[in-house]
């Protein structure tokens, strides 16, 4: 066990923060709001939809931090066609949300994995949240006590959004760890996931020839820490 200790221990001094491009950047006005920019948050709905379109089908996204942040969106807009369909939509405070929901025709995934996430300060992530009832895609979300960058509360936030939430708080930072009390964890939510999708498509349809055995890929968001860059999907 001790030597299996060490061994996370050196893999997480490997991990470095490197300076690249953010999924959205907002101007602040103040301390307490951020102004959103509509034309980019459709722009980056528009090529997570192209991605979907040309890579998929993705059984579930992951995002660290800012991207993080974006899964949470993604996993609203979801929720909102689920409200439709249901016939369950609540009033729309802000008609961009359904343009959002129109542009994205494509997105569509079974689990979400949370790191370091939070929901940002702008008229867009509050508008669309409360727009939706509680989410029920299965999210794991994953954030340290020790994190600076984004405080443990604004993670407990945007895991409150969630329907049946599994939550894992860590002693570390902001960071994904690497450690086996991490990684075992996350092991098994993966693992509950394909078993409850394998059952669910077993139930829709008990002659599909084992298609629903296939695994698929998984979205990974990138993660950011400078906030004044460009929208960047590679």
């Amino acid at each position: 066990q001790e030597q299996e200790q060490e061994q996370d221990e050196r893999e997480e001094e490997k991990i470095e923060v490197e300076p690249g491009s953010s999924w959205y950047s907002f101007k602040p006005p103040n301390e307490s709001k951020d102004i959103s920019r509509p034309e980019q948050i459709k722009r980056l709905i528009t090529q997570l939809d192209t991605t979907f379109q040309t890579q998929g089908p993705f059984d579930g996204i992951l995002g660290f931090s800012q991207g993080a942040s974006v899964v949470g969106l993604l996993c609203a807009i979801q929720q909102r066609k689920i409200d439709s369909k249901k016939s369950v939509a609540k009033q729309l405070v802000d008609p961009f949300i359904d343009e959002l929901v129109l542009i994205s025709p494509n997105i569509n995934f079974y689990f979400a994995s949370i790191f370091c996430g939070f929901l940002p300060k702008c008229d867009i992530w509050e508008n669309l949240f409360n727009s939706v009832n509680k989410i029920e895609v299965p999210s794991f979300h994953c954030f340290g006590k020790s994190d600076k960058i984004i405080i443990s509360e604004r993670s407990k936030i945007l895991s409150s959004n969630f329907e049946s939430p599994q939550i894992l708080e860590h002693e570390k930072g902001h960071l994904i760890p690497s450690s086996a009390d991490v990684r075992k964890p996350f092991k098994q939510f993966i693992d509950n996931c394909y078993k409850e999708k394998l059952l669910r498509n077993q139930t829709i349809d008990d002659n599909n020839d084992g298609d629903n055995t296939k695994v698929t890929k998984v979205v990974k968001t990138a993660k950011t820490t400078k906030a004044n860059t460009t929208v960047n999907t590679t």
